[in-house]
């Protein structure tokens, strides 16, 4: 596999270190990667290591031309997933969350531009009006939800599809990990008990018979907002979590519940070293320094509560928040969901992650790309620009990162392995250019 160039020597035979090019020609590495060259000359090729390509300098001119196309920074869509306590002393949050998720968190999101849905696990029905296990039911009216709400104990729940979605699920006061995982792949009115289902006065008619994972995009980023007075104890459905309202209990609940959440769906939630989602937390923890401030990441777990209405700090959900990146508040602050609804919104905006994935172009007009010569560089947002090697595929993807095609035969798009996009998605002032080498009908001197 030859570079285009106007000048130069051949690259040495398979195998072997090959001549380096001459003015600044790209020299090919000896794990396959394929070189960048400025300049004219082949750089050297190499069939060692988990890439078995050849190296070569492309042209900035000359018969043959590099195409450089830089990669348009796109944002992965946001799936955000509420998990609301259903229990007796949670009315004035629900409520909050009713009046305030239109105005103050939809609406913000919506003008960013930003691709999101919202899902909702949490019981559905009317607050302050008992439905089987729940206290406190939930429904979201139009224009995010479907319902005015007017009437929800008798109305069926309907979706409001492609932006708002709902699987009915009571949540107790310190239950909701244990649930969440189990709804994943569970139909909605999840049961805790044999009476919660015969409770509504018409027959309920499943929206997600197999969970809410049905309501999940596989390209989405993922982030969950926690919303409960209480702390995490739960041991349900093979689950077992309990943070004891402390630190160190915080720590363990995050840890495995993160774990179980990774294994549940790497597709969705990604990995230990790469992970696609983040943890808010409207917990009823003690307030900042002022009132008004979020806890940020950086904070350690507050074991302290607020006041009113705390039964627990929710040590556990501040872990996750800690783990993940994720901003925490008081839940007796309720009077000011407004903003903190805002200042979710914004997270959700910010923390919507740069794709790791980029289209072929179409190549100039009497030029036909050849896929053993494109090559990929990053610029970061403050630094020198790094060249990012080439892989045969995902499954030889290491710690050092790289790049794959999504067909080595017929390729059309250019995607980087997890390490690479775990750099890249950190750097909104990066950039991402994939450089194109040609054949043309032109001979090339040799």
């Amino acid at each position: 596999m030859l570079a285009c160039s106007s000048s130069g020597t051949e690259s040495a035979a398979d195998g072997s270190e090959g001549d380096a090019g001459t003015a600044s020609g790209g020299a090919g590495t000896s794990d396959g990667g394929l070189g960048i060259g400025a300049g004219t000359g082949t750089g050297g090729s190499g069939a060692g290591g988990s890439g078995a390509g050849s190296g070569g300098g492309l042209t900035d001119g000359g018969e043959c031309a590099a195409v450089v196309q830089q990669a348009e920074s796109i944002k992965k869509p946001v799936d955000v997933i509420f998990v609301i306590d259903n229990s007796s002393s949670m009315d004035g949050e629900i409520n909050q969350v009713q009046d305030r998720i239109n105005d103050d968190f939809a609406q913000i999101i919506e003008a960013s531009g930003i691709d999101y849905r919202v899902i909702m696990v949490t019981r559905y029905g009317e607050v302050g009006r008992r439905l089987g296990g729940s206290d406190n039911p939930v429904c979201i009216r139009a224009p995010l939800g479907a319902s005015d709400c007017a009437d929800p104990h008798n109305t069926q729940l309907q979706n409001n599809p492609p932006r708002f979605f709902h699987h009915s699920t009571d949540i107790e006061s310190r239950d909701s990990l244990c649930k969440l995982l189990e709804a994943f792949g569970t139909g909605d009115e999840l049961a805790d008990d044999n009476n919660d289902l015969g409770n509504r006065p018409f027959n309920w008619t499943p929206v997600a018979a197999n969970g809410w994972s049905e309501f999940l995009r596989p390209d989405s980023f993922k982030t969950f907002v926690e919303i409960t007075d209480d702390d995490v104890s739960c041991n349900k459905y093979g689950y077992d979590f309990d943070d004891g309202n402390g630190v160190a209990g915080g720590q363990r609940v995050a840890q495995d519940f993160d774990a179980a959440l990774l294994a549940l769906s790497p597709q969705h939630f990604g990995t230990a070293a790469s992970r696609n989602y983040n943890w808010f937390s409207i917990v009823a923890m003690s307030e900042n320094a002022p009132a008004s401030e979020p806890w940020p990441p950086t904070a350690p777990i507050q074991t302290g509560e607020c006041s009113p209405g705390s039964d627990g700090a929710g040590t556990g959900y501040q872990g996750l928040s800690v783990l993940t990146g994720g901003l925490r508040w008081p839940t007796c602050r309720n009077d000011d969901f407004d903003a903190m609804f805002q200042a979710i919104a914004q997270g959700v905006i910010a923390g919507a992650q740069l794709s790791c994935e980029w289209d072929i172009p179409a190549p100039p007009a009497g030029q036909t790309f050849d896929k053993d010569l494109v090559n990929v560089r990053f610029t970061p947002g403050a630094g020198a620009p790094e060249d990012i090697f080439f892989h045969q595929s995902a499954g030889d993807c290491g710690p050092s990162g790289g790049w794959y095609y999504d067909d080595n035969t017929s390729p059309t798009r250019v995607l980087a392995c997890d390490a690479t996009c775990d750099v890249i998605t950190r750097d909104e002032n990066g950039r991402i250019d994939v450089l194109f080498g040609c054949e043309t009908n032109v001979q090339v001197p040799r």
